[in-house]
């Protein structure tokens, strides 16, 4: 399988999943999705997910690097939206980085269909 068809195959996997949580009225994958559309407009995410997709595209361990860059863009999120880290809510936090890493995940596939 080449790259392009193994994103392609993620991509149709996690929509599938995303609707079949969502017909099936499976909690969890209702409740990450709730919490997703309600983060939709934390811009700094975006702006931050598209700045590391297009800075890391060359790089060898290019997933790694995205990896640390979620943990690191999570971790000031948190202190941005809240104003501190004493009240860390994981949750949230885990949510926040599953968000960037699929912002990053569709920046790489566009990537890779344009051929940049």
């Amino acid at each position: 399988m080449t790259k392009k068809s193994t994103y392609f195959s993620i991509l149709v996997a996690a929509i599938i999943i995303a609707v079949a949580g969502v017909l099936l009225n499976i909690k969890p994958i209702v409740s990450v999705l709730d919490t997703m559309r309600d983060m939709v407009n934390e811009w700094p995410i975006w702006v931050l997910a598209l700045i590391c997709g297009i800075v890391f595209a060359k790089s060898k361990h290019y997933w790694l690097s995205i990896l640390a860059c979620a943990v690191v863009v999570t971790l000031g999120a948190q202190i941005y939206f809240s104003g501190s880290m004493s009240n860390l809510d994981l949750y949230r936090a885990c949510v926040r980085g599953f968000g960037f890493l699929g912002i990053v995940f569709i920046v790489d596939y566009i990537r890779l269909i344009l051929k940049i």
